[in-house]
């Protein structure tokens, strides 16, 4: 696809440093690191985050091929009665694992449920030259999604636009 990515008006980047303090380290050096599944141009992604089983900062690491410029990320309501979405904060990191930005204010679209599908919103993120993982971690509120109810669990599907 070599049309024009249209980003939301609230997208916004964060810095390096906001987004290291944000996470409360620099690098990330854990086996969701080596055990990341990787997103590529020709396959969708389905990833499941769950909540944690103890009290602890949690995320979800995915590798992205170096051809990717732009993710769409959607995010399906986990019940139709009052739903709840796993919402991220995504952290782009190196090869290294160390963080290079973050960015939020993403959602540009949102599907309403029906009788056979349930509420879905989506967003697209623009992939820094650089990156070689990113980082999802759940969000209690976010600027885009105002009326939503947010959770630390869900399912996210990541697809590569281009």
């Amino acid at each position: 696809n070599t049309g024009p990515i249209t980003l939301s008006s609230t997208y916004y980047r964060v810095s390096q440093a906001d987004a290291i303090k944000s996470l409360g380290q620099q690098c990330i050096k854990d086996k969701k690191i080596r055990n990341a599944k990787t997103l590529s141009l020709d396959k969708d992604l389905n990833i499941w985050p769950r909540a944690p089983l103890k009290e602890q900062f949690d995320f979800e690491i995915v590798k992205v091929s170096n051809a990717i410029q732009n993710i769409q990320i959607s995010s399906y309501a986990s019940r139709q009665q009052n739903p709840t979405f796993y919402w991220p904060f995504v952290v782009f990191l190196d090869s290294s694992g160390c963080v290079l930005e973050g960015t939020g204010g993403f959602k540009n679209n949102e599907n309403v449920q029906s009788f056979t599908t349930y509420q879905k919103i989506e967003g697209i993120v623009h992939i820094p030259a650089q990156s070689q993982y990113i980082l999802l971690t759940p969000l209690a509120s976010a600027i885009d999604l105002e009326n939503k109810a947010l959770t630390n669990q869900g399912q996210l599907k990541l697809i590569a636009i281009r």
